[in-house]
């Protein structure tokens, strides 16, 4: 089962997005309500990287680390909370998916030369088992004066062939800087029934309860594990008889669009 949830790395803050203390954040996470994202501890979080866990439901992958990162020309290449996020996700055994804006060269994802953040790069994904999923020399930044490939999509080397497609969109971004996308194949959760406690027939249940207590005979002696046990047997009938009285069904996956 193929499932599109890994075009939504951007550099630019889309509305609604959650903004970070500094004024300026040059990176943030944005997702549908569908995908299940919960923010990772603000050690592995900065101005210059979002990172979450993505609990997917999957058997095979149930919990992914996404993360983007903007990596400022004019300081060291690999910052401090991504080494602590490399850490973090080698501790726990955590795949991970890594978007970036490198600022940096390598022929690994496509550039004619490296230069030495490339280098610094290539060192990074050795050191922690990251495969590059670019494909081709398609420029991922281009403006009138100037194009170059230095947004480059990672993950952990078990999730290398589970990701296809991936992709540098031509279409119109209204930015420098083109949308990647990319498909990622994990095995579906396993369906189970579920009840719609919305659609409870009360009328049912309480007829159900009004019989079950014609057949109730008060007891000889009442104390106190007596009067324990009726209230846990009376408390099972009561959910024996809603859950009997309430439709079950399979639930689907159903994508909304973002107002953006």
């Amino acid at each position: 089962s193929k499932r599109e949830d890994c075009a939504g790395f951007g550099l630019h803050i889309k509305p609604g997005a959650q903004r970070f203390s500094t004024a300026k954040p040059r990176a943030a996470i944005v997702a549908t309500k569908d995908v299940s994202l919960w923010p990772l501890p603000a050690e592995y979080t900065s101005p210059d990287m979002a990172a979450c866990l993505w609990k997917t439901g999957s058997t095979s992958f149930p919990e992914i680390v996404l993360a983007w990162v903007y990596m400022d020309g004019t300081t060291a290449t690999i910052s401090p909370e991504l080494e602590r996020l490399a850490a973090y996700c080698e501790m726990l055994n955590l795949p991970c998916i890594i978007g970036a804006d490198t600022n940096s060269h390598s022929v690994l994802w496509g550039c004619e030369i490296n230069d030495s953040r490339g280098d610094d790069v290539e060192a990074f994904l050795a050191h922690n088992d990251l495969c590059v999923l670019n494909v081709g020399n398609t420029p991922t930044f281009q403006t009138i004066r100037a194009k170059s490939i230095i947004d480059v999509t990672m993950a952990h080397h078990i999730l290398y062939n589970h990701i296809t497609d991936w992709n540098v969109d031509m279409t119109d971004s209204l930015s420098d800087h083109r949308c990647i996308t990319f498909q990622i194949d994990i095995t579906p959760p396993t369906a189970h029934l579920v009840k719609n406690w919305r659609r409870t027939d009360w009328n049912k249940v309480q007829l159900r309860l009004q019989q079950l207590n014609l057949q109730w005979t008060n007891p000889d002696n009442w104390c106190e594990s007596g009067l324990d046990l009726e209230v846990k047997t009376f408390s099972a009938l009561i959910r024996n008889c809603a859950d009997k009285c309430t439709p079950s069904f399979i639930p689907k996956l159903r994508l909304k669009g973002n107002t953006w």
